[in-house]
């Protein structure tokens, strides 16, 4: 994907991006995105069964897989939540800076 991109743009990084994009990088909303992300989180992994299943598979992955938790599953959504919210901060960052490499 990063090499279809630099062929795309002929290596030159994108600028000039709509005022509608910006506006997530600019004043408090990165710090309003955060912390939507944060609370959302905090209820999921306080509250909810997956939160359990997290912090069991985060202490000692073999008792998790003993005590009956299908542990590759749960890494499975662990590292999609976590690419996604790579992507998020890679959004943010780019409409922050009002450019694209």
């Amino acid at each position: 994907a990063r090499g279809l991109a630099q062929y795309y743009t002929q290596g030159n990084p994108i600028s000039f991006l709509s005022d509608g994009f910006t506006s997530i990088g600019q004043g408090a909303m990165p710090v309003i995105i955060f912390l939507v992300v944060a609370l959302v989180f905090h209820i999921a992994l306080k509250h909810t069964r997956y939160g359990k299943y997290v912090y069991a598979i985060g202490g000692n992955m073999t008792s998790a897989k003993v005590s009956g938790i299908n542990v590759n599953k749960y890494l499975v959504i662990v590292y999609t939540i976590a690419g996604a919210l790579s992507g998020l901060a890679g959004v943010v960052l780019a409409a922050r800076d009002s450019s694209g490499q």
